[in-house]
């Protein structure tokens, strides 16, 4: 069996005829017939009724057609996430919040044009909640943005966290009393801020609110340079993350009152995911023991002449949304990512259920993960073996080859307990075929 042939398959399915798949791969009608008539006799089976017009599927031919899909869709996801791309090109569209602009844009752009010299970025600037919508939407591939501590990001979106600052109180350098340290003095001397819209000055009215304060804004100024400029001059105080200011070469030196914290975000989408958008850790005690991987590796070295290297990885419990964020880690990957549909992407959230990271020596499980169970151990022991494989250097004639002693290990571990690999993983010896061998 092979693909073309598959793929000519479904092309007159989906086409409704020979002609017009002939044209959609490229191919004479006679080269289509050919490639359906090899797969019916390879399986000794007829896939099409030819007495009708159009053709129509016989039993036989709906059930391949059902398997036929799914081996291409595979076939293709397998190579979106296995196979080494070309380098990334294109544009990619990346909004910021808007107190980022000044400090972060000029170097997003540098970096990205240093790492990806075919990639060209577009750069938007906007409020937080616009720039969540934009992303949303498709309309943005990635953002910037800042969010509260109290607040939590939407969770059709991955979330990957960059690092929490402090919000100041930014004004005149000069003398500071204990009264200037309350927010009611602080009012009273009034407020530079962003326009409505701003999450800042929204952290700041609610702020006030609850001490029944009324907002004295004195000036509303786009930018963090202008606000910062007119803060200098004594006009009022300004609210900006401490980080960001430090990041401007040139700057009043800030008179600071620490008021709330803020979480930096990058959010990227890659499809509908379920459950939370932070991808934190569970605790330790989830965690598999010195013992068990001990005992794994003994296994392994015994069975598979693997060595017995009993430096272990670092493992670590996460969430599918974190397991996304190691899984397409970089531009490249991310670049790539943006070509698998919603309902493949969440497909494969559900189907991913541990991964190992070769630079950082780690295996990550996903949430809910105990080890109580021969099914549960196997999935560390496949990855084990990627841990065995990477401290020895070994390489390999293709990714899926890497696999391939992986899941032999993995077999063999669920037959001990009396247990069938295709059968607790609702899996196939056709699909394993696919994700062990080259040139799929």
């Amino acid at each position: 069996m092979k693909l073309r042939d598959i793929n000519a398959f479904t092309a007159v399915v989906e086409t409704g005829s020979v002609q017009q798949a002939a044209g959609k791969l490229g191919l004479t009608q006679s080269a289509v017939t050919r490639l359906i008539q090899r797969l019916e006799d390879e399986f000794g089976i007829t896939l099409f009724d030819r007495r009708s017009k159009p053709f129509k599927l016989t039993r036989d031919g709906e059930l391949a057609f059902a398997h036929a899909t799914r081996i291409l869709r595979l076939t293709a996801e397998m190579a979106d996430a296995l196979a080494t791309s070309p380098e990334p090109k294109g544009p990619v569209h990346v909004g910021l919040a808007h107190p980022f602009t000044a400090a972060v844009a000029g170097r997003v752009s540098t970096a990205v044009r240093a790492a990806f010299p075919a990639v060209q970025m577009h750069i938007y600037a906007d409020w937080t909640q616009r720039l969540l919508k934009s992303v949303s939407d498709g309309v943005l591939d990635a953002a910037l943005i800042l969010l509260p501590e109290d607040r939590t990001p939407p969770t059709d979106l991955i979330a990957v966290p960059l690092f929490e600052d402090r919000l100041g109180v930014i004004g005149r350098r000069g003398r500071r009393t204990r009264q200037q340290r309350t927010l009611a003095f602080l009012n009273d001397t009034g407020w530079i801020l962003n326009p409505d819209g701003c999450g800042v000055r929204r952290g700041l009215e609610a702020a006030l609110s609850r001490l029944n304060i009324t907002p004295n804004i004195l000036v509303e100024a786009h930018g963090l340079e202008l606000q910062l400029a007119l803060a200098a001059q004594g006009i009022g105080y300004t609210l900006q993350p401490s980080r960001l200011v430090g990041a401007l070469d040139e700057r009043p030196r800030p008179d600071k009152q620490i008021i709330l914290s803020l979480v930096l975000l990058v959010f990227v989408t890659l499809g509908t995911c379920p459950g939370a958008a932070e991808g934190g850790r569970q605790q330790a005690a989830s965690e598999p023991n010195a013992h068990l991987a001990d005992t794994i590796v003994t296994w392994l070295s015994a069975d598979f002449s693997l060595p017995e290297n009993y430096q272990h990885p670092r493992i670590e419990i996460v969430s599918p949304m974190h397991m996304a964020a190691v899984r397409y880690r970089g531009l490249g990957a991310f670049l790539q990512a943006r070509v698998v549909s919603d309902e493949q992407w969440l497909e494969r959230m559900r189907d991913t259920v541990a991964l190992y990271e070769d630079n950082r020596r780690t295996i990550y499980l996903r949430e809910g993960w105990t080890g109580a169970t021969p099914t549960e151990t196997s999935v560390l022991v496949h990855e084990m073996v990627h841990h065995l494989q990477n401290l020895t250097g070994e390489r390999f004639e293709c990714a899926q080859a890497r696999e391939k002693p992986a899941y032999a290990a993995q077999k063999k571990w669920l037959e001990t307990a009396g247990l069938d690999l295709f059968r607790e993983f609702e899996t196939d010896p056709v699909t394993l075929m696919l994700r062990t061998a080259c040139g799929f």
